[in-house]
């Protein structure tokens, strides 16, 4: 058998989406942190980070997609609600009074809420995508996970699930002409309205 598809596959909608979310919060958590909100602070927005907070960080933000679901298909076209995982981390050690663990929390849902105001924010009902490409967006859910009493390094994690509607393409196969034939016919008006004529 011979490969059929013979050119190349580029990225899928689902994937430029992910993309896109993690520059809408890489530009807009700077431009808070630079001119307006010190919580707002990160050491960096990452897209599909496996790899855990480390010692050298305080807090990061990792765009990841979780799951897709999809209907409305046809030759060409179908269409996907996709879920995105936004995952906050932070990392806060104890100082002037103020226990690690707690200052951490504070951080990580700050973030949160800073996140879910971004991704909400009527501005970006698209995503920056042209008009109609983009069915909705909607951050659904709000999770807050559980601290480690034992960990000394008071790591906290919190995450937004966010649903984006969308539709994926793809190429329509070239057509063969199976017959041809050429005719000719006139459109004229007669007694009984417009009628076809050889």
């Amino acid at each position: 058998m011979t490969a059929l598809i013979n050119y190349t596959i580029t990225e899928r909608n689902f994937e430029l989406i992910r993309n896109r979310i993690g520059e809408i919060l890489f530009v807009e958590l700077d431009n808070q942190f630079k001119r307006y909100n010190p919580f707002a602070a990160v050491d960096g927005v990452y897209i599909e980070r496996k790899k855990p907070i480390d010692e050298n960080e305080t807090s990061f933000i990792n765009v990841s997609v979780i799951s897709g679901d999809f209907d409305n298909k046809n030759v060409r076209s179908k269409d996907g609600t996709i879920q995105y995982a936004i995952d906050v981390f932070t990392r806060m050690a104890s100082k002037n009074g103020k226990p690690g663990d707690k200052e951490s929390q504070l951080k990580t849902t700050r973030l949160l809420g800073i996140c879910d105001y971004i991704l909400e924010n009527s501005q970006y009902k698209n995503l920056g995508f042209a008009p109609g490409s983009i069915g909705h967006t909607l951050v659904k859910q709000l999770q807050v996970a559980d601290q480690n009493a034992q960990d000394v390094a008071n790591i906290a994690m919190g995450r937004l699930t966010m649903t984006v509607r969308a539709i994926e393409q793809n190429a329509l196969v070239s057509g063969v002409p199976l017959l041809t034939s050429v005719t000719q016919f006139n459109l004229e008006y007669t007694n009984q309205g417009y009628q076809y004529i050889d």
